[in-house]
């Protein structure tokens, strides 16, 4: 009886170490995932996937200089073929478009999907938003295609705190808001105004295209990120409003 006795406590003492093992093994490994992802990808936020909807619409039936258009292929032109009217795309359309984003892409390895309801609800978004219009039916009223509006806003949380800290680069004719492996681009030209209200800790951009709004967690932050940019911003037509509490 104490032979059976020492044995069950042997395997029962025998199944909790593999077990445990087995489990802090487990535990390790997906920590490692978790870890080389936060290093190498990031997540695709909403507002990305915005703005590549605003840059389609944009070449599709947004305001274009003089005499200018771009290439598209078509079934009548495989081979493609300039084009300067106005195109109005479905959401079907959109939503293939995203898909094969470049940028999207390079940041989605690990299989985030977009389908065309997810699409429709950030058109839905940028609808009342003021990014987007759309053309519908005159008897269905069913919405038949989407049009640009400028006036897209983004908003941008920053702080030293983060392991991902925004940089900001002075490209020559733009300024790159880098955010780990996330950035996004704004023209000089196309800047008109720049505001800083170091009280509500937020930086205020507003170009042709869209506003932007860079939330700090400091007073302090706000000012050096504001004076970061007005530096960008020298020798530019940009109207920079004083630090002092207004916009």
């Amino acid at each position: 009886m104490n032979i059976l006795l020492w044995i069950g406590t042997a395997l029962g003492w025998v199944t909790l170490k593999v077990f445990g093992g087995l489990l802090i093994g487990v535990s390790g490994f997906m920590g490692a995932i978790i870890i080389y992802r936060y290093l190498n990808y990031h997540r695709v936020f909403r507002s990305d996937v915005k703005d590549q909807i605003t840059a389609f619409l944009k070449r599709c039936n947004g305001e274009r200089g003089k005499d200018s258009g771009y290439d598209i292929r078509t079934n009548e032109h495989p081979e493609g073929t300039d084009f300067d009217w106005e195109i109005y795309p479905t959401t079907k359309a959109i939503t293939q478009w995203v898909r094969m984003s470049k940028e999207l892409y390079e940041n989605n390895r690990w299989g985030f999907k977009y389908d065309e309801q997810f699409i429709n609800n950030l058109l839905e978004e940028m609808l009342f938003e003021g990014c987007v219009g759309f053309l519908c039916d005159g008897k269905t009223h069913e919405i038949e295609g989407w049009k640009y509006n400028s006036g897209s806003l983004r908003n941008e949380k920053v702080t030293f705190l983060s392991l991902n800290r925004m940089k900001i680069v002075d490209e020559g004719n733009s300024i790159n808001f880098i955010k780990g492996k996330r950035r996004f681009i704004l023209k000089k030209n196309r800047i008109q105004h720049l505001g800083c209200n170091p009280k509500e800790k937020l930086i205020f951009i507003r170009d042709l295209d869209r506003w932007v709004n860079i939330n700090c967690t400091f007073q302090w932050e706000a000012k050096l990120f504001n004076r970061k940019i007005e530096q960008c911003l020298q020798g530019t037509t940009c109207r920079i409003a004083p630090a002092n509490g207004t916009n």
